[in-house]
């Protein structure tokens, strides 16, 4: 797969590095930014001997341009120009080259192209996302939208290469191994604090994710704890840094609604990965640690594992993914709600009565070994069907039952076309197991 290994390997767009960055300089390749006066700065696109034409540079080089000037305080409304004869003159070719590889067979150049394509929108989403946007107004009376040093939304958005395909997966609050063909094991790594979810973490769960879902050699990944327990929840220097009560209730909500977006991101992060989420969930999964495992395709449990949905405890809803997820995953209103209220413990035998596990193991080496054994045997299967399920199982969740039944034909048009089909056929033949290629 000539494109995904190229948006996966090479530094393109696809590597995103400083996605969402704070930046102190704005140095770019392909694009030029200035402050051109109080609170106002241009940005130009800036390959004017290429009439402005959109390389593979230029598609990363946005998003982190307009994600880090969305959070720079000095910045209130942004200017977008091109160098040069032209504004822009489109993508640049090279980029529609790398789109077609007529020796891939369709459903895998199919998918490919969704990621490219998928990745190609949220360059420009970014720019309509962004807090500064461009309304002709006169600021110089105005306070500044001011964060403090301490602010959240400095460290939590700094996301260094955010989105990056990496040749090793390293990581100050993760620990990634390959345990098996095609699988790939994240472990939350902050034992000797539970796990909780600090700063660090929460920009490398999407960074993580983000790498593996584009990695043709992963199918199938797990998330598990180490130490005690799989998660106690958001780490409380977290926590302390979105409070500042020298700063005036607006200024200090925009930036309290910049750092839940991302705190929200992360976890989305786990649920948009194209492979499979395995939660292998042993001790204490507590309040974000909910959310988490919320976002993840299939929960397993050791006998020892309680749960908590903690955040009415510490004087707040929950608002990462739990109160959005949990519902749909238990489907007892009455129960969730009843959860969601008294914050009481669950333990693992209650969470497969309602649900939300499918199985409970008897302690976290048994658990582990099933977490395991589950994955290699997704991990067997068809990366096309696989892949297409997931997508398609998420969509319908959230659409209507006619809306979903047309996504899976739009969707089938390509993949019925996948040499898979013709695999899965001759080894059913053959009585052989299949042998797939990675996508």
């Amino acid at each position: 797969m000539a494109f995904l290994q190229h948006i996966t390997k090479c530094k393109n767009w696809r590597s995103l590095i400083g996605h969402g960055r704070m930046m102190s300089s704005y140095q770019f390749n392909t694009l030029q930014v200035e402050q051109t006066g109080d609170n106002v700065y241009h940005v130009q696109l800036n390959r004017p001997d290429k009439r402005n034409s959109i390389d593979d540079d230029m598609w990363k080089e946005i998003p982190q341009c307009f994600d880090s000037l969305g959070t720079d305080s000095s910045c209130r409304v942004i200017i977008l120009s091109g160098a040069g004869k032209m504004f822009c003159s489109g993508i640049d070719l090279s980029v529609l080259a790398m789109l077609q590889d007529p020796n891939q067979e369709v459903a895998r150049r199919a998918i490919a192209m969704r990621i490219g394509v998928k990745k190609f929108q949220d360059a420009f989403t970014s720019i309509e996302k962004q807090l500064c946007n461009g309304v002709p107004t006169t600021y110089n009376k105005m306070q500044k939208l001011a964060f403090t040093d301490r602010s959240l939304v400095f460290q939590i958005l700094s996301y260094p290469g955010h989105g990056r395909m990496m040749s090793s997966y390293q990581f100050n609050t993760l620990q990634v191994e390959q345990t098996g063909d095609n699988v790939y094991h994240v472990q939350l790594n902050r034992p000797d604090k539970r796990n909780s979810i600090d700063a660090d973490m929460w920009k490398e769960i999407p960074q993580c994710f983000d790498s593996l879902g584009t990695d043709s050699s992963c199918r199938v990944i797990i998330l598990s704890g180490a130490g005690k327990m799989f998660c106690s929840g958001i780490d409380l220097s977290v926590l302390a840094m979105l409070h500042d009560p020298n700063q005036e209730v607006a200024r200090r909500a925009i930036a309290m609604r910049i750092a839940v977006k991302k705190f929200q991101d992360t976890f989305t992060s786990i649920e948009k990965c194209p492979k499979p989420v395995i939660a292998s969930i042993h001790g204490g999964c507590i309040g974000a640690g909910i959310d988490m495992t919320s976002a993840c395709d299939i929960r397993l449990c050791s006998q020892d594992a309680f749960f908590s949905i903690k955040e009415v405890d510490m004087g707040l809803a929950a608002d990462v993914g739990t109160l959005q997820r949990f519902p749909k995953i238990v489907g007892n209103d009455s129960l969730v709600r009843e959860l969601v209220y008294t914050a009481r413990n669950f333990s693992a035998t209650e969470a497969k009565d309602i649900g939300f596990v499918s199985s409970v193991h008897a302690d976290a080496k048994t658990l582990t070994d099933a977490s395991i054994k589950l994955a290699t045997n997704i991990a067997s299967k068809s990366p096309v069907a696989i892949t297409g399920s997931k997508i398609n199982m998420n969509y319908s969740r959230d659409h209507s039952v006619d809306e979903g039944l047309n996504y899976i034909a739009n969707w089938n048009m390509s993949m019925l076309q996948s040499e898979d089909l013709m695999t899965s056929v001759q080894a059913a033949m053959t009585k052989t197991p299949p042998k797939y290629k990675d996508l």
